[in-house]
């Protein structure tokens, strides 16, 4: 039986339809275009490799793409290349976005997991950003939204530059009341985590007193010590300087007495050294310790 000529077209477009010739709109359909990355794991792997290899261009575009779809490393990492200017212009709003991203999806990661400290240093620098504000993206400086994720850090996950945070901030009494015993308390619990910056601002504090705070001085100039030996490289001009002060003021008894602690401490095996909060000084008012 013949076909005519309306029949014969109708056939042949639908044969070019079925082959992928043509696309529903008449155009030559094109080959689809290949993944960038096979998957966001490969994508963070190939950006940390650029990297590495001071290929910063790369590093950008295969770790966006990474933090993009979650992954936790890549977001940090970048993060982290936009607040220092690593490789990139420095941005303190794009590093503001993606701490940000990490904890809303990551607040309540098991304190336990391997990435926990990750995720709390992520609270910790977000906490700093809103202290400051960020003038990229109109966030005035908020105390209590940067209160609010330190406490978080500190309580939920244990992290003790969140609770040095704190501290300070309870020394001062910016975004929370003043209170030196909640300071104390709060950088007790860092110190017993071997975090020297908390055990040199607690020598500190016990060597000289203060409002809320009853000198101490054998624990804070064994402290100041223990934290001398911890100092890593970044830390250790202060603390150095904080020790060798105290040390110089210190007489026989108080020397004695450190040195009797130190050996205390340093027969302890574990990380929890039996480092007690001071009591408060005559006449301060009592609080609750932090957990």
């Amino acid at each position: 039986m013949p076909i005519n000529r309306r029949a014969a077209a109708a056939l042949v477009l639908a044969f070019l339809v079925l082959t992928g010739l043509v696309l529903a709109g008449g155009a030559a359909a094109q080959p689809a275009e290949e993944p960038a990355y096979a998957s966001a794991n490969q994508a963070y792997r190939i950006g940390m490799r650029a990297y590495r290899a001071g290929d910063a261009g790369a590093a950008v575009s295969a770790l966006a793409f990474a933090a993009g779809e979650g992954v936790l490393g890549a977001q940090l990492k970048l993060a982290e290349m936009y607040e220092r200017g690593d490789g990139v212009e420095t941005s303190r709003a794009k590093a503001f976005q993606l701490y940000q991203q990490v904890a809303d999806a990551y607040a309540e990661t098991s304190p336990r997991h391997p990435i926990a400290p990750h995720v709390a240093g992520a609270f910790v620098k977000l906490a700093g950003y809103y202290m400051a504000g960020v003038d990229e993206l109109k966030i005035a400086p908020d105390p209590g939204s940067a209160v609010g994720l330190y406490r978080h850090a500190a309580s939920y996950f244990g992290d003790p530059r969140a609770q040095v945070a704190l501290a300070r901030l309870h020394l001062t009494g910016k975004g929370v009341p003043k209170n030196g015993r909640l300071a104390v308390n709060w950088l007790a619990n860092a110190a017993k985590k071997r975090h020297a910056p908390a055990q040199a601002l607690l020598g500190e504090l016990l060597w000289r007193g203060g409002p809320g705070v009853r000198r101490e001085p054998a624990q804070g100039l064994a402290l100041l010590e223990l934290a001398r030996r911890n100092a890593t490289t970044d830390d250790a001009v202060w603390i150095g300087d904080l020790y060798r002060s105290a040390r110089e003021e210190a007489g026989p008894e108080a020397h004695a007495k450190a040195r009797a602690l130190g050996r205390e401490w340093a027969a302890n095996q574990g990380d929890d050294y039996d480092i007690p909060a001071a009591p408060p000084a005559a006449g301060a008012a009592d609080s609750a310790a932090p957990r």
